[in-house]
């Protein structure tokens, strides 16, 4: 499992593109469904599907972006516990 978590958080940088493009998608979906409230309902189709794509994208950027700062936190220097006071 912390394999895992490495390699999809080795690049942070890559993961916050991966977000930002399926937020983007997002949004670009919800403009397509609220074109589809005014006009032809077939927008609002292909903004459920639009919709639908940028979520799994966004998550797959999240889940990175997470990885990234749950690897960085595990593999911290632990304090030495033999210090005396």
């Amino acid at each position: 499992m912390k394999s895992l978590f490495q390699m999809l958080g080795q690049n942070p940088q890559k993961s916050l593109r991966i977000f930002i493009t399926g937020f983007g998608l997002f949004i670009l979906g919800a403009a397509c469904i609220a074109l589809g409230y005014y006009f032809h309902h077939y927008w609002q189709i292909l903004g459920l599907a639009t919709l639908a794509l940028g979520c799994l994208i966004s998550a797959y950027g999240y889940l990175g972006i997470f990885a990234s700062r749950l690897s960085a936190s595990l593999n911290k220097h632990k304090p030495n516990s033999n210090i005396k006071f």
